[in-house]
């Protein structure tokens, strides 16, 4: 799992606590709050859709890549 957040509304991370049934290994991401709305974009991988996910290199690469159109958006303009 990923999560992509805009900079300048990012704070921190940290670790969820390690306890209970599920999953159990997670973070937690800490943001800014002087700045509305909050956007972040939330990603997970799942091997049996994708075997590449058992890469975490591809990943990441993944996440780079998304953040990438992320901050660059493609622009339409129509044309009557």
């Amino acid at each position: 799992m990923g999560i992509i957040v805009r900079e300048d509304q990012f704070k921190n991370f940290g670790n969820a606590p390690l306890v209970g049934d599920g999953i159990t290994h997670t973070y937690t991401v800490k943001f800014n709050q002087n700045i509305k709305p909050l956007i972040f974009r939330f990603f997970s991988g799942w091997k049996k859709t994708d075997h590449n996910f058992t890469n975490r290199k591809y990943f990441e690469n993944l996440l780079i890549t998304e953040s990438k159109k992320w901050n660059n958006p493609i622009k339409i303009n129509w044309i009557k």
